[in-house]
């Protein structure tokens, strides 16, 4: 053992008869960091974990401690902060050192004058307790994942549940609507006022239209909640068709206060059941219209374009090269970043209770995909009137 006569050499030789004797690993270094003392324990501990510590401390030797600093052990200044950092005080910190995981708890040693004269430093080997820890965290967070899950499936079954009611209900709804609808045809046939009789005609066609549209809408809310077979045909249409069709429908939903701009290359048409692209073009329509609460413009376009290297927002895949762009635009409030990142997420919404479900873009993310169709989204918040751009891009024929 060093001798050096000092006051810290008096004080420490008082403790080390007890400290020789403790399970506990103590070290202790006078004022100037140099290490004094190691107790029985702590030089059989570091002689057991020489190896670790050597492939973080490569000038780390047993033989050595004692009469070496603290700091010098290491070379990194990074790894010396931290070492000197742990003896300002009475704390407890934990250090990484190869495969081990070592708490250090410092302490100041003062004299009877209330002096610190050194440090005494307990070190444990907290490997084990520390890995079963994180074992033990990673098992919750698996678990929390499975419940998660599980609560998922739960909601899903109640929603298969409840289409299948709703379908059923509707059905019957529908069934009334399209009777009466065909009366009207019929009274209409008598009208002796021919604008009276073309107006009719006109409205109860477009009550037809709207009506297969809603059976067809049935039939998938069937095969959704597996109480009717589907064989998985789609019915293409020409996207103008389909598009002027939503447009029409929609446009009894705007005040005066909405502007309709359209720009629709009419020869395009993409691969996607009609009934699927008018539900996504409605989803997407009145999300504009209710993100300008008093009015503005909304656009839509239909065109070839190409592009390089962006982001699908629903699925983060990259895509590049030459696609279908249907875009539906506003120049309303704008969606906030962090949003954004949620919005295709199913029950995720920022209307209030009575307003939304969470479940309309999710629903539009759903059918794109399934087209093989990709979603980008484009939003500013900054000025007022920025808007946001749902731009759907679909594979070319």
């Amino acid at each position: 053992m060093v001798t050096v006569v000092n006051e810290f050499n008096v004080d420490m030789l008082r403790l080390k008869l007890g400290l020789d004797n403790l399970d506990a690993n103590v070290i202790m270094a006078n004022e100037e960091h140099v290490v004094v003392y190691a107790n029985n324990s702590a030089i059989n501990f570091l002689s057991y974990a020489e190896s670790e510590i050597c492939k973080d401390f490569p000038n780390f030797h047993v033989d050595g401690v004692l009469g070496k600093k603290i700091e010098d052990f290491h070379k990194n200044p990074v790894y010396q902060k931290k070492i000197i950092g742990s003896l300002r005080g009475v704390l407890r910190t934990h250090f990484h050192v190869g495969n081990l995981i070592l708490s250090v708890k410092a302490t100041p040693i003062l004299n009877d004058a209330s002096q610190r004269i050194g440090f005494m430093a307990e070190i444990e080997d907290i490997t084990e307790k520390e890995t079963k820890k994180i074992a033990l965290l990673k098992a919750n967070e698996k678990n929390l994942i499975l419940n998660n899950q599980v609560n998922q499936l739960q909601r899903i079954e109640s929603i298969s549940r409840l289409t299948a009611g709703i379908a059923h209900d509707f059905n019957n709804i529908l069934s009334a609507i399209i009777g009466y609808n065909q009366l009207n045809i019929y009274a209409g046939e008598d009208c002796m006022d021919e604008k009276l009789k073309e107006e009719i005609a006109f409205n109860a066609n477009q009550v037809n239209i709207a009506s297969e549209r809603a059976v067809n809408l049935i039939k998938k809310m069937m095969a959704y909640s597996r109480q009717h077979p589907t064989n998985r045909e789609i019915e293409v249409k020409p996207t103008k068709d389909v598009i002027d069709e939503v447009l029409r429908m929609i446009r009894p939903a705007l005040t005066s206060r909405f502007q309709l701009h359209t720009d629709i290359h009419s020869e395009l048409t993409i691969s996607i059941d009609s009934t699927d692209l008018h539900q996504i073009l409605t989803n997407l329509l009145v999300n504009a219209r209710d993100a300008m609460k008093q009015g503005g413009v909304i656009a839509v376009s239909l065109k070839k374009i190409t592009v390089h290297d962006v982001v699908c927002n629903a699925c983060v895949q990259i895509l590049k090269g030459d696609f279908i762009e249907l875009c539906v635009a506003d120049n309303g409030t704008g969606i906030e970043l962090d949003v954004i990142e949620h919005i295709f997420d199913p029950f995720f919404t920022t209307k209030p209770i009575h307003e939304g479900t969470g479940l309309g873009l999710s629903t539009v993310s759903g059918m794109v995909h399934e087209a093989s169709g990709h979603i980008i989204v484009e939003s500013k918040t900054i000025s007022p009137n920025s808007g946001t751009t749902f731009r759907l891009l679909f594979p070319q024929p």
